[in-house]
C-alpha cells in the first residue's frame, strides 16, 4: 500500500508540472502552427504515411512520426494553438516513468534523486510543455538505448527501431547514434561478437526505408539526394571546423545551464561531471554512453547559433551515463549532479509554470483567431486579410493566425495580397494611433480608412479596419 501511495503522489506530481497552466504557456510559432494545418489534413483525409510533408521551398521532406504522436491531442483539444502540446506533456509523464524504471534496473539506490529529478527537470518540462518534434526525441531515445543493454537479439533489432524512431523525430539525431553505433562495431571487432551492432542496425535501417523509397521514387530526393548536399553543417564546412575550438566550451557552458538554469549551479555541475567523465576515462567504462552526447556537443558547435533542441537530441545519452552503477566518491559525485540539476530546476519552476514560452500567449491566439472568424463569418466581410503591427510578435504577415483560419476553414487573402484588401485585422499591442502612424506598406490605403471593430485583450488588440 506504501508502494502505490508513493507511486500515485509521483505520478500526480508529474502531471502537474506538465499539465498545469499548459494551455497560456506553451508556446506557438508558425513551426507549431503549420504542423497543425498538417495534423488536421490528416485526421481529415485519414492520410497515413511515413514521409511528409514537404517544406515550402521542396527542400527537404519530414517524417510524420510527430503528427501522428500529437494527432490525439489536437483531436481532444479540438485543434487549438495549445492543443497539440497535450501529447507532449502526456509522452513526456510517460518518458518520466520510463526513465524511473531505467534507472530502477540500472542504479535502484539512485531512485529517490530521479524521481525528484523527473518531476522538475528544466530539460523535461520544457520540452514536456511544448509540441515541437524534437522534443519527442528523449522518450525513445531512453527506450533505445535501455533496449541496447539486454541481452536477447530480437531486442537489439528493436533498439535499432527505437533510434530510427528518434531519426524520424529529427535527422540530428543520427549524430548520437552514429557516434553509438561506431563505439559498437569497435567493441565488437575487439571481442569478436558482431551480433548485437549488426541486429541494431538492421533495425535502424528498417526505419529508414521510407526515406530511400522516396528519393529512388522521386530523383534527385530530397533525403539522401538534395538534404545530404546542402545542409547548416556542410555550408562553410571547414570555416565552422576552425571555429570549434572556440565555439565548443561555450556550448559545453550553455548546456550546463541548460540543464541547471543557474550559471552558478552551472559552473558546479561542469566540474563535478568533467570529475566524472576523468574517472570514466581512467577506468575505461560507460564511455560508450558520454562519447555520442560530446559528439551532439561538438556537431553543435558547426552550427551557426545554439540552440537546446539539439542538446536535447542528446540527452538520453547525457541521462544514460549519469545513471550507471559507480562505487565510492564517484557515486557521490553523480548523487552531487543530480541535486544540482534538481536546486537549478526548482528555482526555475515556477516561471516555467506561470510565463508563456513566447508572446502571444497560445489562449491569446486562440481568442484572436475566434474574433477574427465571428468578426468575418457575422459581417460576411470579403478580401479580408490579417498583419500583426508594433509588437513583440515578429512575424508581420501573421503565419500563425492564418494557420489557425485555415484549420477553420475561414477565409482570407495572401500576403501578397493587401492590395487586393478591403477589411484589414491588425494585430498589436499598440494604441489606434500608433497603428496608424506605422510606416509599413500594408497601412497604406488604411492609414484614414474608419476602424470598423476593436478587440482588446489585456495587451494585446485587434483593430479591424476598413479602407
Amino acid at each position: 500500500m506504501k508502494k502505490i501511495s508513493i507511486a500515485a503522489l509521483v505520478l500526480g506530481a508529474l502531471l502537474f508540472t506538465r499539465f498545469f497552466n499548459l494551455n497560456y504557456t506553451t508556446r506557438f510559432t508558425r513551426d507549431e502552427s503549420s504542423n497543425l494545418v498538417d495534423i488536421h489534413r490528416i485526421y481529415l483525409d485519414r492520410e497515413i504515411t511515413m514521409l511528409g510533408p514537404i517544406d515550402p521551398a521542396l527542400t527537404i521532406i519530414y517524417p510524420s512520426l510527430s503528427h501522428y504522436l500529437h494527432l490525439p491531442g489536437a483531436v481532444i483539444g479540438n485543434f487549438e494553438p495549445y492543443a497539440p502540446a497535450y501529447s507532449t506533456a502526456l509522452i513526456s509523464v510517460i518518458t518520466a516513468v520510463v526513465f524511473l524504471f531505467v534507472v530502477t534496473k540500472v542504479n535502484k539506490p539512485l531512485i529517490p534523486l530521479a524521481i525528484l529529478l523527473s518531476i522538475v527537470w528544466f530539460p523535461f518540462l520544457e520540452s514536456g510543455r511544448w509540441a515541437w518534434n524534437p522534443h519527442l526525441v528523449p522518450f525513445f531515445g531512453l527506450i533505445a538505448l535501455y533496449l541496447s543493454t539486454l541481452t536477447r537479439r530480437h531486442w537489439w533489432v528493436l533498439s535499432g527501431i527505437f533510434f530510427g524512431l528518434t531519426f524520424h523525430l529529427h535527422y540530428v539525431a543520427f549524430v548520437c547514434f552514429g557516434a553509438y553505433y561506431l563505439l559498437l562495431w569497435l567493441i565488437a571487432i575487439k571481442k569478436r561478437q558482431f551480433m548485437k551492432p549488426l541486429l541494431i542496425g538492421i533495425g535502424f535501417f528498417i526505419m529508414i526505408i521510407p526515406f530511400i523509397y522516396f528519393d529512388l521514387k522521386n530523383p534527385p530526393g530530397l533525403f539522401f539526394g538534395r538534404f545530404m548536399q546542402q545542409n547548416l553543417v556542410k555550408e562553410n564546412f571547414w570555416e565552422k571546423v576552425s571555429r570549434v575550438a572556440i565555439s565548443l566550451p561555450q556550448n559545453i557552458s550553455h548546456t550546463m545551464f541548460y540543464v541547471t538554469q543557474s550559471s552558478i549551479l552551472s559552473a558546479i555541475l561542469g566540474i563535478l561531471s568533467m570529475f566524472i567523465l576523468v574517472i570514466d576515462i581512467k577506468k575505461r567504462q560507460y564511455l560508450l554512453f558520454v562519447v555520442p552526447f560530446l559528439a551532439q556537443l561538438a556537431m553543435i558547435s558547426l552550427l551557426p547559433s545554439f540552440q537546446n533542441r539539439y542538446v536535447l537530441l542528446g540527452i538520453p545519452f547525457f541521462l544514460f551515463w549519469l545513471i550507471q552503477k559507480r562505487a565510492g566518491i564517484s557515486q557521490r559525485v553523480v548523487q552531487s549532479a543530480f541535486i544540482v540539476m534538481i536546486i537549478g530546476s526548482t528555482i526555475a519552476l515556477p516561471t516555467l509554470l506561470t510565463t508563456p514560452i513566447r508572446e502571444p500567449d497560445s489562449v491569446s491566439i486562440k481568442q484572436i483567431t475566434d474574433y477574427i472568424q465571428t468578426e468575418t463569418k457575422t459581417r460576411d466581410l470579403k478580401n479580408t486579410n490579417v498583419a500583426v503591427l508594433a509588437s513583440v510578435d515578429p512575424d508581420p504577415i501573421g503565419e500563425i493566425y492564418r494557420h489557425m483560419l485555415l484549420v477553420r476553414h475561414v477565409p482570407v487573402l495572401g500576403p501578397g495580397e493587401y492590395h487586393l484588401t478591403d477589411n484589414l485585422f491588425v494585430i498589436t499591442t499598440s494604441s489606434e494611433e500608433d497603428i496608424r502612424a506605422d510606416q509599413a506598406n500594408v497601412m497604406g490605403p488604411f492609414r484614414r480608412g474608419p476602424v470598423r471593430d476593436v478587440l482588446e485583450l489585456g495587451k494585446w488588440k485587434v483593430y479591424l479596419f476598413n479602407k
